[in-house]
């Protein structure tokens, strides 16, 4: 199994944040480099979108999970750090590259 973090070890602190166009939200470097290399901006835009839930929204610490279901079809599943699902958004195709990733936004 492929996980993108893998390939993104040498992000673990950030030295730039990067404003979302749309919702105004930050994103790190490592979030930057993971798009940029997997081509994965929509997910960006799908962690992003979620905020505007109010009961995502209030969880200060949120853990986001994108994973491969079968094929080119994944899930991408928030909780609060805790184990708590606050978000589920399954994507019926993507080429997205890795079989799972962990985005932390800021």
């Amino acid at each position: 199994m492929k996980n993108a973090n893998d390939e993104l070890r040498a992000y673990t602190c950030t030295e730039n944040y990067y404003r979302h166009p749309i919702s105004r939200l930050l994103y790190t470097d490592g979030v930057c480099a993971m798009a940029e290399k997997f081509q994965a901006y929509w997910l960006i835009d799908l962690v992003f979108s979620h905020q505007l839930t109010a009961s995502v929204k209030k969880e200060g610490f949120q853990k986001w999970l994108l994973q491969r279901l079968t094929g080119h079809r994944f899930v991408a599943v928030a909780d609060d750090g805790n184990g708590k699902e606050i978000a589920r958004q399954e994507i019926q195709f993507s080429d997205f590259a890795a079989d799972q990733c962990t985005p932390v936004p800021h």
